[in-house]
């Protein structure tokens, strides 16, 4: 699989994925962020199927932690900043 037009596309899934992760907390509407949100999961399932044909297991689980973190991202942006008791 080395050197295959397959593995250079993961590769570069793997690049736009982690831009976009890092270009997230720049957004300040709650639209914006969703949408944001939204590609990067179609890029987190379509580079663990990527990885799933190459029979890269590791990049599989890789996907899943990036899956966990954006699910951890989408539930703690709900959270107010303030207790509502103070």
């Amino acid at each position: 699989m080395t050197g295959t037009l397959g593995a250079l596309v993961a590769i570069i899934a793997t690049i736009i994925l982690a831009v976009l992760s890092l270009a997230l907390p720049a957004f300040k509407g709650n639209g914006a962020r969703n949408a944001w949100r939204v590609l990067i999961f179609l890029g987190l399932a379509g580079t663990c199927f990527a990885g799933l044909l190459l029979h890269q297991w590791w990049l599989c689980v890789a996907m899943v932690v990036g899956l966990i973190g954006l699910i951890l991202d989408m539930v703690l942006a709900n959270r107010p900043a303030h207790p509502a008791h103070t």
